[in-house]
């Protein structure tokens, strides 16, 4: 993906049409992240999920990626009960596709009826995790914004991140953003119909850049990096790390991805975090170690910008 400047990253943004709810959601995220900066508590800005590419501005076909949304909504669930190196935990805004939730066990929920029915139901393992998410949401801790495709991610991105622009807040790019797209104005407004499709796909700036230097020069920003090879991940995270300007660059291969991260920050050596298969056997999630980490160095930053 080629990088752009912030002029050509607003042209960029300007020429995708907006999410039909923008206005709604943008009224919702200014009085969340106004409620809690008067309060003066930390924010999480966690963005999670693929982002599908359309291809038709009437949808019915798209292209998309491999990504389920599970490594952000279950760090969200983490950056919730670990809370950001203090007694006070976290208050999350969430930016997720539509079909994910923050509950990454909501599956569990549902059992068949003798008579076929789909009906739910509260298991012992998943109450705790019920629980929270009901106290975050009755307490205003927890704001879910949904999206279908790369164009709604784009604006969602650069609102939030523009908002939520503060010392106290971790900006988590989760997200697998799509690498190409078919601009809107070389898509048929209605459904292709074809006996044979040739697509030519222009490339998504890179808006890495744009996060931390423009849109959120004060938030600690993450970022991740995923490689199929492991011998080239820890040059190309660096890479990533000082090109881009963030606090801190997560790095994984994609066959050990839930298994094995890589901390990159700047100046320090790399932090290896591996979940163990009797960690994993007993339900344990990467998750929890690396929003560990992922808190303690804010604090840090924060205490050094304080």
């Amino acid at each position: 993906m080629a990088d752009c400047s912030a002029l050509e990253a607003e042209g960029f943004i300007a020429s995708l049409p907006r999410p039909g709810d923008f206005d709604k959601a943008r009224e919702n995220v200014e009085h969340f992240v106004a409620h809690h900066a008067k309060e003066g508590n930390k924010l999480a800005f966690v963005t999670s999920g693929g982002t599908m590419v359309p291809l038709e501005m009437n949808t019915v076909r798209y292209l998309d990626n491999f990504s389920t949304g599970s490594r952000g909504a279950i760090s969200a669930e983490q950056f919730i009960s670990n809370g950001l190196c203090s007694d006070i935990p976290p208050q999350i805004l969430l930016l997720v596709t539509l079909s994910q939730n923050i509950d990454s066990t909501q599956t569990d929920l549902l059992e068949v009826s003798p008579s076929g029915d789909v009906v739910m139901t509260t298991r012992e393992a998943i109450k705790p995790v019920l629980s929270k998410y009901k106290i975050v949401l009755s307490c205003n801790k927890l704001l879910l914004i949904g999206y279908s495709s790369l164009f709604d991610y784009v604006h969602y991105l650069q609102l939030i991140t523009k908002l939520v622009n503060n010392i106290n807040s971790i900006v988590f790019l989760a997200a697998a953003v799509s690498d190409y797209y078919i601009p809107p104005e070389d898509m048929s407004e209605h459904k292709i119909s074809s006996p044979s499709l040739k697509l030519e796909l222009q490339k998504v700036p890179k808006l890495l850049g744009i996060v931390n230097n423009d849109w959120g020069p004060l938030a600690y920003v993450v970022s991740f990096k995923l490689e199929t090879d492991s011998a080239v991940l820890s040059e190309r995270a660096r890479n990533a790390l000082r090109h881009y300007g963030h606090q801190l660059v997560i790095a994984n291969t994609l066959s050990t991805r839930k298994s094995q991260v890589l901390i990159i920050e700047r100046d320090k050596e790399e932090v290896s975090i591996v979940l163990s298969p009797e960690e994993a056997e007993k339900g344990g999630v990467i998750e929890e170690k690396l929003v560990g980490q992922v808190c303690k160095r804010h604090g840090i930053y924060i205490n050094g910008l304080g």
